[in-house]
Formats: C-alpha cells, structure tokens, sequence
C-alpha cells in the first residue's frame, strides 16, 4: 500500500509537488527538482531499522531493498549524470549528480570540487559521463 502511494506521489506535478515541498532548494547555483525534493522528504517517513542498532545484516538488506524499490519506482532512464567530488570533513567525497534532460550542466569548478579532485588518483578525477 505504501509503495503504491509514492510511487502516486512520484507521478503528481511538479507544481502539486512544489506545494508540498516548500520552496526551491538550490545547490551550487542548480535547483533541486521537485521530484527529488519529494524524495528527501519522502525518505524520512520510511519505517526501516537503523544499520548501526541492528545486527542482523539480513534485516538491514531487506529493509535497503524496499527503501530503494520505492524511491527508484518512478525515476526515469534519460537523465544526465555527472561525476564529482566535494570536500568532506574527513577528505574528498564522491559524488553522483543527476539532471533531468535539458537542464543546465551542473558547475563543478568550485574551489572546494578542485581542491578535492587533486587528492584524488588520477584515475578517479575528473569522470564526468552522460547516459
């Protein structure tokens, strides 16, 4: 019943979604779709166990599994990937960014992204693909 609802929810307009949501969010000059905003918030609401409280393996797989059958339910196979890095607190971070199709390319000459990809080997800097 619950994966039926979001994947509904998933399926709604943007402007439905936009009023539930709030406000845009925007990330190194990029806002974030409204869809992927429904995601977020959608997430929180998830009854699944915590991976760090339970120690049965089986459970956290099965409960990952659902999560994502859920969420990836309505995500469609013509976006835009970017491949980047940003600073973390703890070194670089990698990261996978995903744009609707027609969106602006998404910046990745920030001071913190450059500072991150030199610590990175050579082979994994700069990747940046389109699917």
């Amino acid at each position: 019943m619950a994966t039926r609802a979001v994947v509904a929810a998933l399926r709604m307009p943007d402007w439905v979604i936009r009023a539930i949501v709030g406000a845009p969010v925007e990330v190194e000059g990029a806002q974030m779709s409204p869809t992927a905003q429904l995601l977020i918030t959608l997430e929180r609401f998830v009854p699944r166990a915590d991976p760090q409280a339970v120690p049965d393996l089986v459970v956290v797989r099965r409960d990952f599994d659902i999560v994502s059958s859920v969420l990836l339910a309505g995500v469609g196979r013509d976006v835009q990937v970017h491949d980047t890095v940003v600073a973390g607190a703890h070194g670089p971070v990698p990261a996978r960014v995903y744009s609707p199709p027609g969106a602006p390319a998404m910046r990745s000459g920030s001071v913190a992204t450059a500072r991150a990809e030199r610590s990175l080997p050579p082979w994994r800097s700069g990747v940046s693909t389109t699917r």
